[in-house]
């Protein structure tokens, strides 16, 4: 496996993190730990992100499956963990669901370029300045302008480009990948599916 820069260890510990947070309600031990709670949780997932069991530790099982998750991402996972931690929303529904939004648009073209039918390949544009550079650049100056929160996530895309904050030097591993593209169609499939009953709902009633 490919020596992982410290930042790339970041989605596997939030996603662990994400699910003793999940094991711990289910075994109903958050009003048992009161306000040791968050502390717990941390302190265990710290443990399980990053002794190792065996040869590897679960942080780089995960890196053993992809060697880097995008920043759009990581984003995704941090904003779900602090809203389930402190009870706190990030990003509104509609946020949500334009992030979602551009992601599946995103990745599409990506997709559809790889399999041959955009002819350009918009991976290798990714690479150096490009058009693909400034797509995160004026949709976080749009963004911001707008005083949308999710300016933020766009402006990290190009903040961690810059820095070299993973391994790749192609803007479009920063923005997408294959993970953050299913999460994203599952969102605004069951946004779609909650619509389509909304709507319908009335009109059963009314036939009852």
């Amino acid at each position: 496996m490919t020596n992982s820069l410290p930042s790339e260890y970041l989605f596997p510990f939030l996603f662990i993190t994400l699910a003793v947070l999940y094991c711990f309600r289910l075994a109903r031990a958050e009003r048992l730990l009161d306000r040791a709670f968050v502390p717990v949780v941390i302190s265990v997932s710290v443990v399980l992100s990053f002794v190792r069991f065996g040869s590897l530790s679960l942080s780089e099982y995960l890196l053993s499956l992809s060697p880097s998750y995008s920043i759009g991402l990581i984003s995704l996972a941090l904003i779900v963990l602090y809203e389930r931690l402190c009870g706190k929303k990030i990003l509104s529904r509609r946020d949500l669901l334009i992030f979602s939004v551009w992601n599946v648009i995103m990745s599409g073209l990506l997709f559809l370029s790889y399999l041959g039918f955009i002819d350009a390949d918009l991976y290798y544009q990714g690479y150096g300045f490009s058009v693909w550079l400034m797509v995160p650049a004026v949709s976080a100056i749009t963004l911001a302008l707008l005083r949308y929160p999710l300016a933020f996530i766009f402006a990290a895309y190009l903040v961690s480009y810059d820095i070299g904050l993973l391994h790749s030097e192609n803007i479009w591993d920063y923005m997408t990948d294959g993970i953050l593209f299913i999460l994203s169609l599952v969102i605004l499939s069951v946004y779609a599916v909650k619509l389509v009953l909304r709507t319908l709902r009335p009109e059963g009633n009314q036939a009852r």
